[in-house]
């Protein structure tokens, strides 16, 4: 991708700017060196895997993993990363934390109970969907900014309850 397309890649015009000073420094810094630069996440909206801002497809130069060895780290990761929030109360009362945990634990639930991997707006918008129940706590995490209060400890854990209770069903990690 050319610096004239990375500056009109976003809605962004300062992320863009940043994107694209980004890529002249790194290749004027590392020269022949760089193999390619790529954005992913959230700025990469519409993009499954990502964008080449500079440099080949990703996806050429790794080969592509099983959707299922994904779902098997996902479940992996609410167990060892999210599970013992339970009884961590100061961590849990933290506004930030909480909404951060929810969005992560659509994305869970999205790749392990749906079956592909995708970014956490494009999750909470599928759990939401299959699990109304969740939808008043995942709609104030996705509006949460910082300076907010969120407070909704009891219901985030129940969350991560749930979270493990849909895994569990899949039988994945059995």
């Amino acid at each position: 991708m050319n610096i004239e397309n990375i500056r009109k890649l976003t809605p962004y015009q300062d992320i863009n700017g940043l994107l694209s000073d980004w890529v002249e420094g790194i290749k004027n810094i590392l020269g022949g060196n760089v193999v390619g630069l790529y954005l992913s996440g959230s700025l990469a909206y519409g993009s499954k895997y990502g964008v080449a801002l500079d440099g080949p497809d990703f996806n050429t130069l790794i080969p592509s993993l099983d959707i299922r060895d994904v779902r098997k780290a996902s479940a992996r990761d609410l167990f060892k990363e999210w599970e013992p929030k339970i009884n961590d109360a100061e961590w849990i009362s933290n506004s930030h934390y909480q909404s951060y945990l929810v969005l992560n634990l659509c994305r869970i639930l999205y790749t392990v109970v749906g079956s592909e991997p995708g970014s956490k707006k494009v999750a909470a918008k599928w759990t939401k969907a299959i699990y109304p129940q969740w939808e008043d706590l995942i709609m104030e995490a996705e509006q949460w900014k910082f300076g907010m209060e969120m407070k909704r400890s009891d219901e985030v854990i129940a969350f991560i309850k749930f979270s493990i209770e849909k895994v569990n069903e899949t039988g994945l990690l059995d």
